[in-house]
């Protein structure tokens, strides 16, 4: 009786430990920097990944609920397109952009975990096509969560954190898409 509850045990311990493991599956992303224009209909991410990757997704034809909402905006662009089975909501496949390097994404996730206060308030600057949204992916209480570090467009602003803006300067040149 024993050995048959140790060994249920050791299965459902097992069990637990595949399962987290399933949860994490995906895109490491480290950086989001997206474009928006209502009057093009624009609607583009670039992504930068723990490898250094840049990835450019099309998410125009993604539903409004999944394109307002940063975390089901981060599972999308984590897990869309790894295979054949996780094409979701018929967008395209994400183009390939040059690499940023792994030695650029090193130092962007040690800066990330060193951000303290990211937040701004934004100011409207003009009426205009378009919009640039740049986020940085933070680890808070466990949780991938994207954490929107500058914008520009009709609305200006930029965390004045000193990690931040030595992400900025490291990333802008090939992120902010401007």
């Amino acid at each position: 009786m024993k050995k048959r509850f140790v060994s249920l045990l050791a299965a459902l311990l097992l069990l637990s430990l595949l399962t987290s493991a399933q949860a994490s599956v995906g895109r490491d992303i480290l950086l989001v920097s997206r474009q928006y224009s209502n009057w093009t209909r624009q609607d583009e991410v670039i992504i930068l990944d723990a490898e250094g990757n840049r990835l450019l997704f099309d998410i125009s034809s993604l539903p409004q609920e999944i394109r307002k909402d940063p975390a089901e905006l981060l599972f999308f662009l984590r897990n869309h397109a790894l295979s054949e089975e996780t094409m979701l909501y018929g967008a395209p496949k994400p183009l390939p952009m040059p690499p940023a390097g792994q030695e650029t994404a090193d130092r962007i996730r040690v800066l990330l975990s060193e951000i303290k206060d990211p937040s701004f308030e934004s100011q409207l600057y003009a009426f205009d096509a378009g919009t640039t949204l740049f986020y940085g992916v933070r680890m808070i209480d466990g949780e991938a969560v994207m954490t929107l570090l500058a914008e520009g467009g009709s609305f200006v602003g930029q965390s004045q954190d000193e990690v931040a803006l030595a992400i900025f300067d490291l990333t802008a040149a090939f992120l902010m898409m401007e």
